[in-house]
């Protein structure tokens, strides 16, 4: 019996031994400058807006500006001191309070030792390591969404606490301040409590009324909270959830460079089909992604989800078959196993599915593996396993679930190559051009071009962060340019209309848009590109242009860099001998 209780001390001091290890991991590969995708277009682009502003104001160019943004002004705080880095701690701090939220929940359930496993388990997961160590908003509404959610649980237990009801509703109102996905928690949970009420406290008439004022609370706390947001939306566009919805508010939407440049390349056909054209998926495929994202998820690769979970997170509450002992411990269950299910599908069917997108419902798993597990412990344990076969299974099961984790922690170390930087190795420029193939050629245009200089920026998705010149990221109106044009002059006269003086392309993506358009356009686009822009800087695919009304008389020095040549051959651009 002594020997149990050794062996139990020390598990925990192990655990608390491999989550520190892993934080300290954690904070020394997030100490890198920002790479992450939409930390360049959106998390850190808008704040930083702001804080050269001087405070929120209406940018009609960019849609994300609109989005919720309780985590985002947060890292206005260090871009007002020039640090783009403490972003990361703050978002990571979120994880570390999920994990706190489990702890505390699990402990008196399961024990100390298996609410710390919980807690390491959630924060190794993949996806949520990827997601600490960049700076997103993702944790803050995984938070939020989990407070929420486990407050309900605690209140439907305890009815006459109302305190719990009311902390769900700020919590869940906290969740749509950070991110627009903060409205399936509020539905979801909007059902569970009139539903598990009923069954849970009253099942009378009486009972059942209260059970809807309960759920009226609740959305009402959640939308007061969530009020300021849409507020400022209400007053710039006239929708609330702009731009959610937006049919439904206004006849004549806002249509922002991205929601264009969007429209032209969906074309209006839903996600299914999309996955169909593009990565030829059969029926039984589509329809198993619920599934298939728990065990195919790979890192920025928008085919399986662009971010990896662990497969232990739908075996595991399997586990739970073995049988939970109090009725109530049973709802609880239910409920986090609805929460879980009901998040999944509408993601399923709203949108195209990614890892993080659901990952709102991480925490509710990580509890029922966790219960799962302890239900696992004591099945042996009534049925007269031995102490050490049992230890034995548990251990060979924690050790795989962590060891799934640790494998694709070490991957993305190796990935984003922290001590390349922290050394200093490498400097902020050279760590940013090695990662960023757009870098080089968007700082060359912040060296050498002038203050008053405006870059249209071509197929380069909004990733602003890094320009310190003015940018437009209006894909389309090149594009259009070119489809309006009857030659090439036309198009040099449409940009400079708009103040244009530079473009920045990513080639490869205008050449395969190129290949679709009609001869004629092709033939305008190569003229265009030869006799009215200059190549300042090619480099990764990414080409940096001056417009010039004609490129032959403009006098500039012999040892500039060697205009653009092309021709369309087959659709492509060619060097022209």
């Amino acid at each position: 019996m002594k020997s149990n209780k050794s062996l139990h001390y020390y598990l925990i001091w192990l655990t608390l031994f491999l989550m520190i290890i892993y934080c300290i991991f954690v904070i020394v590969t997030a100490s890198t400058p920002p790479i992450s995708r939409d930390a360049i277009i959106h998390h850190l682009a808008i704040p930083n807006l702001y804080v050269q502003h001087g405070g929120i104001y209406e940018i009609p160019d960019i849609e994300f500006s609109y989005y919720p943004q309780l985590i985002d002004l947060l890292y206005c705080i260090p871009l007002w001191f020039n640090n783009d880095i403490i972003p990361k701690y703050i978002h990571f701090s979120f994880a570390l309070l999920t994990a706190l939220i489990i702890f505390i929940f699990l402990k008196q359930q399961v024990g100390k030792l298996w609410a710390l496993f919980a807690s390491l388990f959630f924060l190794t997961i993949p996806v949520i390591t990827k997601l600490s160590v960049n700076v997103y908003i993702d944790l803050g509404l995984i938070f939020f969404s989990t407070a929420s959610l486990l407050a309900i649980i605690h209140w439907l237990k305890n009815p006459q606490q109302l305190k719990w009801l009311i902390l769900s509703g700020v919590s869940c109102g906290l969740a749509l301040s950070s991110k627009y996905t903060g409205l399936i928690p509020l539905l979801i949970l909007s059902l569970i409590i009139p539903y598990y009420y009923t069954k849970i406290v009253s099942n009378n008439l009486s009972g059942q009324t209260k059970s809807l004022g309960y759920s009226a609370v609740f959305i009402i706390i959640s939308l007061v909270i969530f009020s300021p947001w849409m507020i400022k939306n209400t007053i710039w566009t006239g929708n609330p959830v702009y731009p959610l919805y937006n049919s439904y508010f206004s006849d004549t939407p806002i249509q922002t460079g991205l929601s264009k440049d969007r429209e032209e390349i969906t074309k209006g056909i839903g996600h299914f089909q999309r996955r169909k054209l593009i990565y030829n998926e059969s029926w039984w495929e589509t329809w198993s992604i619920p599934l298939r994202v728990f065990f195919q998820g790979q890192d920025d690769t928008p085919q399986f989800f662009d971010g990896r979970l662990n497969p232990f997170l739908l075996l595991l509450p399997l586990l739970l078959l073995f049988g939970w002992r109090e009725k109530k411990e049973s709802y609880e269950n239910q409920i986090l196993l609805v929460f879980s299910i009901f998040f999944i599908l509408l993601v399923f069917f709203k949108t195209d599915m990614r890892a993080r997108y659901i990952a709102p419902v991480l925490p509710a798993l990580v509890i029922l593996s966790t219960k799962g597990l302890y239900s696992l412990s004591s099945y042996l344990k009534n049925n007269k396993a031995s102490t050490p076969i049992r230890h034995l299974i548990l251990l060979i099961i924690s050790f795989s679930v962590l060891l799934l984790n640790a494998h694709y922690f070490k991957g993305l170390i190796s990935k984003i190559e922290p001590m390349s930087y922290i050394s200093g190795k490498l400097s902020k420029e050279e760590y940013l051009i090695k990662h960023l193939p757009d870098f080089a050629t968007i700082n060359q245009a912040n060296k050498i071009l002038p203050k008053n200089s405006q870059i249209l920026a071509v197929h380069l998705r909004y990733r602003s962060y890094y320009f310190e010149r003015k940018v437009d990221f209006s894909t389309h109106l090149l594009k259009s340019a070119i489809k309006e044009a009857n030659n090439s002059i036309d198009i040099y006269h449409q940009l400079k209309s708009k103040q244009f003086t530079h473009l920045i392309m990513r080639f490869d993506l205008f050449e395969e848009w190129l290949k679709f358009q009609e001869p004629e356009q092709r033939n305008l686009t190569e003229q265009f590109f030869y006799q009215n822009t200059q190549l300042l800087f090619s480099k990764n695919g990414y080409v940096l242009l001056q417009i010039l009304k004609n490129r032959v008389a403009t006098g500039f020095s012999p040892t500039a860099p060697t205009p653009p040549i092309m021709r369309v051959r087959n659709g492509r651009f060619t060097n022209r001998n």
